[in-house]
């Protein structure tokens, strides 16, 4: 709805500047205008190099409803098939963790806006929110976060929150 869409904004603007608490109350008031069907074309590409933690959100995305469903464990990985999504004319989501072997999601971040300022980054780390690198990368443009151990709940809301860039 448009009304979720204006909250969902409000919150993005919050985020950016470092406004957290308003960001949260943004945040809260668009879920009481958020419709609960998922209709998801957008394929998913969760990063991260712990395979429990990668299960557990594969589960988590196809119990919401998603079934385009990728994953990379590193950070080249990630920017490869992420690049090779976009050149095929596809609008990834990612679910990217902070922590990579080779390349810090910070990085990959970094690159995948610098060449799509769109796109749609969800940050999955056990840092708070406050952390600096976390706002850095909050900053660069990433749509949403969530804290590890993060709920089904929480995972939603985050999606919901990334899709909104697509919204023109």
């Amino acid at each position: 709805s448009d009304t979720n869409y204006a909250y969902q904004c409000a919150a993005k603007c919050f985020l950016k500047a470092g406004k957290f608490d308003e960001a949260m109350k943004a945040s809260e008031e668009a879920k009481k205008y958020t419709p609960k069907i998922v209709e998801e074309k957008r394929p998913l590409i969760v990063v991260d190099d712990s395979p429990a933690i990668i299960i557990r959100v594969k589960n988590f995305l196809q119990h919401l409803g998603y079934d385009d469903i990728q994953t990379a464990n590193t950070g080249k990985a990630a920017l490869k098939l992420t690049n090779k999504l976009i050149q095929s004319g596809q609008n990834p989501i990612l679910l990217l963790d902070m922590d990579l072997p080779d390349i810090t999601g910070e990085v990959v971040a970094k690159n995948l806006l610098k060449s799509k300022p769109d796109i749609s980054i969800i940050l999955i780390t056990a840092d708070e929110k406050t952390t600096p690198r976390v706002t850095k990368t909050i900053g660069f443009g990433s749509m949403a976060f969530v804290q590890k151990p993060f709920t089904i709940n929480e995972l939603k809301n985050a999606l919901d929150t990334a899709k909104m860039s697509e919204i023109k």
